[in-house]
């Protein structure tokens, strides 16, 4: 399966060359991507911040928390071994309340596993419109995070519309957290364009990586 990074295209800030408008969503060179901070499988960076009006935890709230627990009973079931900051995500009622999300995604965690690509996908993140849907992927010795436009589920889940033209699905990230701090501070980054805020010294961390990688 390909590697590349589905996201919006951040051209503020002076990185027009390497995160141009591709649409809602683009498909952009993954090892041009800023390297990420040393991560611990714990989201810790995740707790300095603040919780946010509008998070992607909002929309879905109630579903999710019947979800949780019955996604958690099937992986058990399954003998799936869940990533500690995947299983910290999902159980926790703040952590997803700090990560807020330019296009209004949500988070959307399925109710069990789905067996398809050759890995055991379990749906976390949706895109309001259905654009993209983002799935941790688990085999016998790996985990990813894997986007795709197809929505991965039972026929008795499915709604997308039947003639709809799938692409083929790519892995985004190589382990869960990587995702989650990804999407968070790029998403910080346009919340800081559209408000017209300085950006905060993480986020001009990144950017400045970004445009080393592109001299």
């Amino acid at each position: 399966m390909k590697m590349c990074w589905i996201g919006t295209a951040i051209e503020c800030f002076g990185l027009e060359s390497v995160r141009p408008r591709r649409g809602t969503y683009g498909r952009y060179s993954y090892q041009s991507l800023p390297h990420p901070l040393k991560l611990h499988g714990d989201l810790g960076w995740l707790a300095d911040e603040d919780e946010i009006q509008g998070s992607i935890a909002d929309e879905l709230a109630s579903e999710n928390a019947a979800a949780v627990p019955k996604l958690l009973d099937e992986c058990a079931r399954l003998e799936l071994d869940l990533p500690s900051s995947f299983r910290k995500l999902i159980t926790s009622r703040d952590m997803p309340a700090r990560i807020r999300s330019i296009t209004d995604c949500m988070m959307d965690i399925a109710a069990s596993p789905y067996r398809a690509e050759g890995y055991w996908l379990i749906r976390f993140l949706s895109d309001s419109q259905g654009c993209v849907f983002w799935y941790l992927a688990l085999d016998e010795s790996s985990e990813y995070v894997i986007a795709s436009n197809e929505y991965f589920a039972p026929p008795a889940e499915q709604w997308q519309d039947a003639d709809r033209s799938f692409e083929p699905p790519v892995i985004v990230a190589d382990c869960f957290e990587e995702f989650v701090w990804r999407f968070w501070i790029e998403n910080e980054i346009r919340f800081a364009d559209y408000y017209n805020e300085p950006l905060s010294s993480a986020c001009q961390r990144y950017v400045d990586e970004y445009l080393r990688e592109d001299v």
